[in-house]
């Protein structure tokens, strides 16, 4: 079952290349009280999903565009959608059904075809260029070399080797391919029983000879909770005027809002502000922020700054003993911090507020930072349960600061490397 909106492309042309946007699947763990889906969602303005259908939209070189939508949506989808040049396809269970409804959508001209995510809102011009120009070969995924060191580890969690990250690229979307190509990998996936990660894996099984083509590091997929104070960021940026990178542009907060101590930077030009929030200032948050400047050191991304305050914070406490010691076997100097209140300024200096609990995203929404806030412990998880909030040391003995520690470790990590596509320089 489908639809065409009211604003279908003229058939005088005879269509050649066609995009599928994937925004089948429900997202309700992305989605606000009322349960709205993640490809909904608003960014500066507008639906995660239009800013993934417009690009193809506008392109000149495709001349149709086929949305999946969730089954319930289709009779009442939104009303921004009515009045765009699409065909509204119906999902299915799995996102390759859904491809496989969008595929079955196509008008019979098209030869080629771009396969999309609608949980990815920043797809450019550029990129899609580059996906069609070699898709008619086999097949082209828009992708990103990997930035940091990776680990091949067993079962145990022990490294085996390290990988030769130069051969390694992070697959991205848009991926396209000769529509009978992906329609026979379909097929045989679907007799076969096979399951791809994406529709490249389906056509490398097959035999198929796929290459990576330039993608975008603010290419990102909207995936967890954690990613849309980011995607806020790189909107924030493009609407600006600057290019891809937060290095290429300045995310600026008010001069005088810059929390200030002798370790801060007072350059109001200050690309990127993380802000951790915890209740007291003196145990989680403090060390998470000793462990950010530590990580942000080991990637070289200087042109970062942190800061840490306590919703409940009493101005000026030191940094609890057992954090301090802690911290210490890690390199880590925590016997110079100094608690801080959480006020509207501070959490108006940061682009991105990481809070250790939900109830720390209450405070900070209320000083006005709602979508600029996300739960640390949402940067380690997939779509499915959410992410569990940082475990409070307070009134524990060193091995509970230890085990809080090494999880902040863990977060933080996890949270870097999803930052990195607008972090890296």
């Amino acid at each position: 079952m489908s639809e065409r909106s009211s604003g279908s492309s003229s058939p005088d042309a005879p269509p050649r290349a066609a995009a599928i946007v994937v925004a089948g699947g429900s997202g309700r763990r992305m989605g606000d009280a009322a349960g709205v889906r993640k490809q909904y969602l608003e960014i500066d303005g507008e639906s995660v999903l239009l800013r993934a259908v417009r690009p193809f939209v506008a392109h000149p070189g495709i001349a149709e565009v086929v949305v999946v939508l969730p089954a319930a949506d289709l009779a009442d989808p939104p009303r921004w959608l009515l009045g765009l040049p699409v065909l509204r396809v119906a999902g299915g269970a799995e996102r390759g059904d859904s491809v496989w409804n969008g595929l079955a959508a196509l008008s019979p001209g098209i030869d080629t075809v771009l396969v999309h995510d609608g949980a990815r809102p920043f797809v450019t011009r550029e990129v899609i260029d580059r996906v069609l120009a070699r898709a008619p070969e086999g097949g082209a995924v828009a992708a990103v070399p990997a930035i940091d060191t990776l680990k091949e580890v067993d079962g145990e969690g022990r490294v085996v080797a390290t990988v030769d990250r130069a051969r390694i690229w992070q697959a991205q979307t848009p991926q396209g391919f000769p529509v009978a190509t992906l329609r026979a990998a379909y097929e045989q996936a679907r007799r076969a029983g096979w399951r791809g990660t994406d529709d490249a894996s389906l056509c490398e099984r097959c035999g198929v000879p796929v290459v990576v083509v330039e993608g975008s590091r603010d290419n990102l997929k909207i995936t967890t909770p954690a990613d849309l104070p980011v995607a806020r960021a790189i909107a924030a940026r493009l609407r600006a005027g600057h290019g891809e990178g937060i290095s290429a542009g300045k995310l600026t907060r008010p001069e005088n809002s810059m929390p200030m101590t002798e370790e801060r930077s007072s350059d109001p030009t200050t690309t990127f502000n993380l802000l951790f929030v915890c209740t007291g200032n003196t145990c989680r948050s403090p060390m998470a922020e000793a462990v950010a400047r530590a990580e942000l050191e080991r990637r070289g991304w200087r042109h970062v700054q942190v800061a840490s305050a306590g919703s409940a914070a009493e101005a000026g406490s030191s940094a609890a003993p057992e954090a301090v010691t802690v911290g210490a076997r890690r390199g880590l100097d925590l016997g110079r911090h100094r608690s801080q209140l959480l006020t509207p300024e501070l959490v108006d200096w940061a682009d991105l507020v990481l809070a250790m609990s939900p109830s720390h995203l209450g405070a900070v929404a209320r000083l006005g930072g709602e979508g600029r806030m996300a739960l640390l412990g949402d940067f380690a998880v997939e779509e499915g349960m959410p992410g569990a909030p940082v475990p409070d040391p307070l009134g524990g003995d060193e091995p509970v600061y230890e085990e809080t520690i090494s999880e902040l470790d863990r977060l933080i990590g996890a949270m870097m490397d999803r930052l990195a596509p607008i972090l890296h320089p």
